[in-house]
């Protein structure tokens, strides 16, 4: 569970996925006024078993912009990835943003790949796969 409230931390039972998350100071909004801002930081892998804590941690949040920080995720396969395209789609239905930052190694050669054969080509493998499972 990720907590919307300023710092926290999470990690279910037996999960290779963690977060923290970190808001907008308190003193920096008004009171009820959604989030301008919410960084979460991930730490393990994002793959098929963690595609949906993924997801959560990205879409649990009301915040303008959610800003994803992935300089501690060690894997992430394309399951792991299309949690954020599917995060990403959630938050701009919403009014918000999504930004992956931080990614290295092969994690970033991943996101560079999808990015070079674009977003349609990324949902179509993604309708692929479902018809397949």
């Amino acid at each position: 569970m990720v907590d919307p409230s300023g710092v926290g931390a999470s990690e279910p039972k037996g999960a290779r996925l963690t977060t923290t998350t970190r808001s907008d100071p308190p003193g920096d909004r008004t009171h009820g006024a959604p989030l301008r801002s919410v960084r979460i930081r991930l730490h393990g892998e994002v793959d098929i078993t963690t595609r949906d804590a993924a997801y959560r941690a990205c879409t649990a949040v009301t915040a303008a912009a959610v800003v994803v920080d992935l300089a501690d995720v060690t894997f992430m396969d394309s399951a792991g990835s299309l949690a954020f395209l599917r995060a990403r789609d959630r938050l701009v239905r919403d009014g918000g943003s999504l930004m992956l930052v931080g990614a290295r190694g092969g994690p970033a050669r991943l996101l560079a790949i999808l990015d070079a054969i674009g977003e349609d080509a990324v949902r179509q493998l993604e309708n692929e796969f479902r018809s397949v499972g």
